[in-house]
């Protein structure tokens, strides 16, 4: 029975893609220290941990930067010594716990790819990474890797903590996006909105990033509804809140 094709929402930002039997996880080794966001459902996580279930030997790992919430060293570290892992792409090093030791104990499967280029991953998928700014403005400065995935030219979109400065983004707008995954915070700034509507090519948008709806004391669930239903007759646009929620791809 062949692989369906897929990608899945763990949690948060981690999103784990399945394509022609080659496996991605993008954000998807986190731990919301915070308790700000949707966490992976720890029965999700022990699996993972151990190499089993639907999640294991993912080939390649997929960092956006270097917040708990985004990336955990722990997490790594096990999920490294229990699946199989072709290539990584870790966050930009800075003094995060366990960063500098990853960096070292896994340089020979960190991914050669330079930001802005397409690097082939296997037969008919591409991975191009751009750098960007954090849209937090206590974080700035911090580099936020976003990911296009080319799936035999079908293209997805990981924006992570992405800020919505134009210049970050050009490059990007002859790219064909089918599925762009998006904060609810970029999607409500009217910056935002232009570089999603008018600079880049985008079929639909997915907002990722959320809460719990039931403990959400930003009010980013209530804030992407609203602004769904405000903007999505210009695009079409849904709501991930919960693991499992899903795309065919």
């Amino acid at each position: 029975m062949a692989e369906e094709n897929k990608a899945v929402l763990l949690g948060n930002c981690g999103v784990f893609v399945e394509y022609g039997g080659s496996r991605f996880i993008f954000d998807g080794l986190y731990k919301d220290l915070s308790h700000s966001f949707v966490e992976l459902p720890d029965p999700v996580w022990d699996s993972m941990a151990a190499g089993r279930g639907p999640y294991a030997d993912a080939g390649y790992l997929f960092f956006s930067h270097s917040h708990f919430d985004h990336y955990y060293s722990p997490y790594l570290f096990t999920y490294m010594e229990h699946n199989s892992v072709k290539g990584l792409v870790l966050p930009e090093l800075d003094q995060t716990t366990g960063l500098k030791k990853a960096y070292g104990q896994y340089r020979e499967r960190l991914l050669p790819f330079v930001p802005g280029q397409w690097l082939t991953l296997v037969p008919g998928v591409r991975l191009k990474v751009s750098r960007m700014h954090h849209l937090d403005p206590r974080h700035f400065s911090l580099a936020v890797y976003s990911f296009l995935l080319d799936l035999d030219g079908q293209i997805l979109f990981f924006m992570a903590d992405s800020d919505y400065q134009e210049e970050d983004f050009r490059g990007l707008e002859n790219e064909a996006i089918q599925y762009a995954f998006v904060t609810p915070v970029f999607y409500n700034n009217a910056a935002g909105r232009r570089i999603l509507f008018e600079q880049l090519s985008i079929r639909e948008l997915i907002l990722y990033h959320l809460p719990d709806p039931e403990n959400d004391r930003f009010q980013y669930s209530r804030l992407a509804e609203h602004d769904v239903r405000k903007y999505g007759k210009e695009k079409p646009a849904v709501i991930w809140h919960e693991y499992g929620e899903s795309i065919i791809l």
